[in-house]
């Protein structure tokens, strides 16, 4: 029998760099509140001031339904 050897570890998470809530009320921007690289919602979208968990949503219907994103 070989024996064990376990040793703890601490690893450190990363702050998320971007978060995007979608909990407008409208407007085609969906903000980025922690790193400013707003979206641009596009298609068939809507904003549901009542939906959602926390506050509104963003709702998708259909295929070209989007928030683009990006640098």
């Amino acid at each position: 029998m070989l024996p064990l050897l376990m040793l703890p570890v601490l690893v450190q998470a990363q702050a998320p760099a971007h978060h995007w809530p979608l909990d407008e009320s409208s407007g085609p921007v969906a903000q980025d509140i922690l790193g400013g690289s707003h979206g641009q919602v596009q298609g068939n979208t809507f904003w549901d001031p009542l939906g959602g968990h926390f506050g509104g949503c963003l709702r998708f219907n259909g295929n070209t339904a989007r928030a683009l994103v990006g640098p």
